[in-house]
């Protein structure tokens, strides 16, 4: 035995379940519905993609919301929503190992709450298997720490900027000292 035969054996099992994963979930068709840019919105100044779920002969069996944030470093999962009649069959791991495959970057589901958490546990469990990274779920109160490591990105309005400038000016202080 080798050195390196137990890491070949860890990326090989790797590769394995990303087969598995591959070939027994179903195949499912993201379709856009809708793009959203709205300024102050969570990932600002990315979209949030709004999709239809299909299945392979064209049925919708859900709705998907998304977005990846502007450093393209994390990929945020507002909701998978999948009918009632299609539920456990796979759909919503097929969606999740699809997004994975465009994007190829870490999940981090938004807020997961009543009957999602089981799902995202065995998400969880599954994509571990296979590579993939599935992050602790983003609460609302955890968004603007998250939003501000993508600050930098996102323009200040020149107004803003006046004032900010005006502000940070010796005169300034010393008026409102004066005033004081």
């Amino acid at each position: 035995m080798e050195w390196f035969d137990p890491m070949k054996d860890f990326f090989a099992r790797r590769q394995w379940m990303r087969r598995v994963l591959s070939d027994r979930l179903p195949e499912v068709r993201l379709r856009l519905t809708r793009t959203e840019q709205a300024s102050k919105s969570f990932l600002d100044p990315s979209p949030t993609f709004h999709m239809s779920i299909e299945s392979h002969t064209g049925l919708e069996v859900g709705s998907l919301r998304y977005g990846v944030n502007p450093l393209n470093d994390r990929l945020y999962v507002f909701w998978v929503e999948i009918l009632d009649e299609y539920r456990r069959h796979g759909y919503g791991l097929a969606v999740l190992w699809a997004l994975y495959q465009q994007y190829r970057l870490p999940i981090v589901p938004n807020h997961i709450r009543g009957s999602a958490i089981g799902f995202w546990a065995k998400a969880r469990n599954v994509f571990r298997s296979a590579g993939v990274t599935i992050l602790e779920d983003l609460r609302v109160s955890e968004m603007d720490d998250e939003k501000a490591r993508w600050a930098h990105l996102i323009p200040e309005p020149e107004h803003l900027r006046l004032i900010r400038e005006c502000e940070a000016s010796p005169e300034w202080t010393a008026r409102h000292q004066q005033v004081s």
